[in-house]
């Protein structure tokens, strides 16, 4: 495997894909430093809300959710993502990887002060045609989210691509889509309006019976997205991102969010550390800087605040 700015860079080998193969069904260890909110607080249920941007009450109004067939405050089902994120990675060492979808079910609501624990099992992988890389993986993974009475409250069948990172850079895939978006005063008051006017329905069920072909529902909008955003959703969800003596101690450790300040290809370094050039050449190419795909797009006032 060839090491480049800090990052090892692995391959898909037989050898690799016969130990993927060898860990089907196994449950897989949960480091603690990835665990978040598996208490569910009233501060903590309302920072995960704001930073999905969600005002619905049930989250957020102890007095309208005591009036609730819940009786209490409850956790938004995506609260779920808050306790480890999409997972964990496991198998193919640098070989990259991106979340690409999970499959819900949900079983049972979580209220205040419900205390969640999640489980992980490796379930299998499929290799499928690629003109992102020369070789691209479906890995799969099973998470399980119990509460404090062993109850299953959710559970997510997630799936992540597998990519060689050499090869994607060479493909260039996305090597021409230009970022940032230009927008417009003009577009960003009609978006700040179409997200304001944003219908609580709360305890007003939409049964299907009221609803009728042909129908226009309401639309729910989200975004710009914007550094603001980013960071809220962070605070919100991460406890893993860390500073100074903690950053350092973790990189030490082998913690794959360790550092973020050194190591240019940590998640926080690709999302904002590159927005910063002012070039557009420069914007471009460090999008393809170690993944063959672009950076994080930049929209709204990110500028003013980088």
């Amino acid at each position: 495997m060839a090491e480049e700015k800090g990052l090892v860079e692995g391959l898909i080998t037989e050898e690799g894909l016969k130990q993927l193969r060898g860990l089907d069904g196994t449950k897989l260890r949960i480091n603690p430093m990835y665990l978040n909110n598996d208490l569910a607080s009233k501060k903590a249920i309302r920072a995960f809300a704001n930073g999905l941007g969600d005002i619905n009450p049930l989250w957020r109004d102890e007095d309208y959710a005591r009036n609730s067939r819940y009786g209490t405050i409850v956790a938004p089902p995506s609260w779920t993502y808050s306790l480890f994120g999409a997972g964990i990675m496991h198998g193919l060492p640098g070989v990259h990887s991106f979340h690409a979808g999970d499959d819900w079910e949900f079983y049972k609501p979580i209220l205040l002060g419900d205390v969640t624990t999640p489980e992980a099992i490796a379930r299998g992988y499929e290799e499928l045609p690629s003109r992102f890389a020369a070789r691209m993986l479906k890995q799969y993974q099973e998470r399980q989210y119990y509460n404090q009475r062993g109850e299953l409250v959710a559970k997510a069948l997630r799936w992540n691509m597998r990519t060689e990172r050499q090869s994607a850079r060479e493909k260039g895939k996305y090597s021409n889509i230009q970022l940032p978006h230009p927008w417009t005063e003009s577009e960003l008051k009609n978006v700040e309006d179409e997200v304001l006017a944003e219908v609580i329905r709360g305890s007003e069920v939409r049964c299907w019976e009221d609803v009728n072909v042909g129908d226009e529902l309401p639309q729910l909008v989200k975004g710009p997205h914007s550094l603001e955003a980013e960071i809220a959703w962070h605070a919100g969800t991460v406890n893993f991102l860390a500073a100074g003596g903690v950053s350092l101690r973790q990189e030490r450790l082998g913690h794959p969010y360790g550092n973020v300040q050194r190591l240019d290809y940590r998640p926080g370094r690709v999302r904002c550390d590159h927005l910063r050039e002012k070039d557009s050449e420069s914007r471009q190419n460090s999008g393809k800087l170690l993944h063959g795909i672009p950076a994080a797009i930049r929209f709204r006032r990110q500028q003013s605040l980088l």
